[in-house]
């Protein structure tokens, strides 16, 4: 091996260490930190094969068993992405039933290799040797082409349906655009690489470059992962990373915080929640201030959207009415609270009590 190989032989070992760092980790967020850790292991694997290829060593009777198999893990890298950023921003979990589509370039792909997979060392020399795997397999032309396109359709779709819209914590939305950033770079790199090889222009130092790129994304992950892992417990990356800032727009510290001071008197006092149509352009109206400084204040202070802050004081106040000895049903509490209906209700309820209004009412009526 080269010291090219060797640099990304590095990474590739480096991927998979952290793969294992994130699988066994014991965390709250413990689902999508492996899903995490499996996207990891097929990245790593990629950057390894390529190492084997490049040497050669692919080629010989110890690694010949592995050729063939770079395909089917290309196949799963945006799929597996795709549930750890979706994982990441819903919290939805993969449900074979209904996911199963995305493992069709998979499936297709094992399927078309399989008879190759089952035949001995030497037989897979053989092949090798006569350029006749053809004559065995067949698979569709260009396949990791349409692989590689795939993956472009994937981060489009993961960047309009899970982060741009996003409304979660504003922290949580940098790492979200910060992952997709990194995934779209080794997409870029692909599409570079596929454009050289089709061009016939394509030489060994180039694909060495290119995944050099893609290794700078496990460059990435790695320092978050080993000096700043709790971005992975959900904390702030702006309490972690002093060089993330909220951006000000000309809002001072001491104004921002003057600012936070009078927005929790007049939510205690007034009580402005208890309105369904309560909008953060009304809490700017009751600062002073624009729409943008309003969402500034609840950001900045209290780590949240506007509709989770808001919902933080609704459910507060269902609470109170739910261990109050009345005759309000659960509706009729969910429009107390200022709730307009009762499946956000229901939803805010669970989210941040952990439990639902029927059930915390059977536990407060049992006391």
């Amino acid at each position: 091996m080269n010291l090219w190989e060797i640099f990304i032989l590095f990474f590739a070992f480096q991927s998979l260490l952290i793969a294992i760092f994130f699988f066994f980790r014991k965390t709250s967020d413990y689902y999508s930190n492996r899903l995490l850790a499996i996207f990891l292991l097929f990245f790593g694997y990629c950057l390894l094969y390529n190492t084997l290829f490049w040497s050669e060593l692919l080629y010989t009777e110890d690694f010949i068993h592995l050729n063939f198999t770079y395909i089917l893990f290309h196949s799963l890298l945006a799929p597996s992405f795709f549930f750890y950023m979706r994982n990441v921003a819903v919290k939805s979990k993969i449900i074979l039933k209904k996911d199963i589509i995305h493992f069709a370039p998979f499936i297709y792909v094992l399927f078309s290799y399989l008879p190759h997979y089952f035949l001995s060392s030497s037989e897979k020399m053989e092949i090798h040797e006569k350029q006749s795997v053809s004559d065995l397999i067949f698979i569709f032309p260009h396949m990791e082409l349409i692989i590689v396109i795939l993956m472009v359709y994937y981060t489009i779709y993961i960047y309009m349906d899970y982060i741009k819209g996003f409304e979660g914590p504003p922290h949580l939305k940098v790492w979200l655009k910060v992952m997709c950033l990194g995934f779209f770079g080794v997409v870029f790199s692909y599409i570079i690489y596929y454009s050289l090889l089709y061009t016939g222009v394509l030489k060994k130092e180039y694909d060495y470059f290119i995944t050099t790129v893609m290794s700078f994304f496990i460059a990435i992950i790695s320092f978050f992962a080993f000096n700043k892992p709790e971005i992975f417990d959900g904390k702030a990356m702006n309490k972690l990373l002093p060089f993330i800032k909220y951006k000000k727009t000309g809002l001072s510290d001491s104004i921002s915080h003057e600012l936070k001071e009078k927005l929790l008197t007049l939510m205690v006092e007034e009580k402005p929640y208890l309105n369904s149509d309560f909008k953060l352009m009304d809490v700017a109206d009751l600062l002073n201030i624009n729409r943008h400084h309003a969402s500034q204040v609840i950001n900045q202070h209290f780590e949240l959207n506007f509709f989770d802050f808001v919902n933080h004081y609704r459910i507060e106040k269902a609470i109170e009415l739910l261990e109050e000895d009345n005759d309000l049903n659960i509706t009729e509490i969910a429009y107390e609270s200022g709730f307009n209906n009762t499946v956000s209700f229901n939803k805010a309820f669970k989210k941040i009590s952990g439990t639902t209004p029927s059930n915390y009412k059977k536990k407060v009526s049992s006391l």
